[in-house]
């Protein structure tokens, strides 16, 4: 008789106390129960720590001395919990709310088709009708409805899943890509996490039938191609809004992802693309800082601010210690 699978949920979170409580109710009413609750607080500051000691004194709680974003937060979730022997890791954000049978869902789905790794269905909270996030093709609707039926009566589609939105991850994955890449923070660090384990040849997919709501994301995007005809739109090398104080690190990310896993033809485009889109609506000085990041990740060198050795040093000395 086959043991029941260990599956240890890592939520991470950082000043979202009623978000975080939220998540950690849905996720610990699940059909199929996790075997651990692990949340990883970026050091929050808004009465979290206390909010979990009272309402959730089940979940091992991972308190970081500061905010490594979800980047750091994942990595070092990570690795506490390869430290129980899980057969399965569960990741998620704090502000997504997995359906009551979405735990039981993806493993069988995961099982049925050998999946490595296996994502579910996210859907707008505000709107179940509709995705929270783009369709995971470009033929494909919006809608719940429409994905489903896209699968037909697979109940699953192989295409890369909506990483950290109730992600679940089999243990060999670690084993053979290792963790999110902690320098990267924000805005890049979920989807690098995909793109490496495709490029080693991990199957992964999306559970249809595996129920998450999640609110719609306020990415700030922009396009340097954005054309509207009727209903249609061509859009073109998506960049985040230099404004946003966080936009350069979507910046090195990127440049990061284009190098390592679309070629270098793709990169030079999407540099040259945005650099003179940025030029003209934003001034020079918008465009050097997107090419000066962009071309920091392309290189993985990481020596702008926030630099790799530092987080990964400061990061590495509170794992060792814990």
């Amino acid at each position: 008789m086959n043991r029941r699978a260990k599956v240890v949920a890592v939520v991470v979170t950082w000043n979202r106390r009623e978000i975080l409580a939220r998540n950690l109710r849905a996720v610990m009413a699940q059909s199929r129960p996790v075997d651990e609750v692990l949340v990883v607080d970026n050091a929050s500051t808004d009465g979290t720590r206390d909010m979990l000691a009272v309402e959730f004194p089940k979940a091992r709680v991972i308190r970081l001395s500061r905010n490594y974003g979800p980047a750091g937060g994942f990595f070092a979730g990570i690795y506490h919990a390869m430290k129980t022997a899980p057969d399965w890791l569960w990741l998620m954000d704090d502000d997504g709310v997995p359906g009551a049978c979405c735990l039981s869902e993806q493993l069988t789905v995961a099982h049925q088709y050998r999946f490595d790794v296996c994502g579910s269905l996210v859907h707008d909270i505000a709107d179940p009708a509709r995705l929270a996030f783009p369709p995971p093709r470009r033929d494909l609707p919006a809608t719940i409805d429409g994905v489903r039926r896209a699968g037909g009566t697979r109940g699953c589609l192989v295409e890369n899943p909506y990483p950290w939105n109730g992600l679940l991850v089999n243990a060999n994955v670690v084993e053979v890509i290792g963790r999110p890449k902690p320098e990267m923070f924000i805005w890049g660090e979920e989807d690098e996490y995909m793109d490496r384990a495709k490029a080693n040849k991990l199957r992964v997919g999306i559970a249809l039938w595996a129920d998450y709501a999640h609110p719609r994301p306020n990415f700030p995007s922009r396009w340097f191609v954005n054309i509207n005809i009727g209903r249609r739109s061509m859009r073109s090398g998506c960049y985040a809004d230099p404004t946003h104080p966080r936009a350069m690190y979507h910046a090195r990310n990127q440049g990061y992802r284009d190098w390592t896993y679309r070629g270098k033809v793709y990169g030079c485009a999407r540099l040259l693309g945005v650099g003179a889109h940025l030029t003209l609506t934003r001034g020079i000085w918008a465009a050097a800082a997107y090419i000066r990041y962009y071309i920091d990740g392309a290189r993985d060198r990481y020596q702008l601010d926030p630099r790799r050795d530092e987080v990964l040093s400061s990061l590495t000395t509170e794992l060792s210690g814990a």
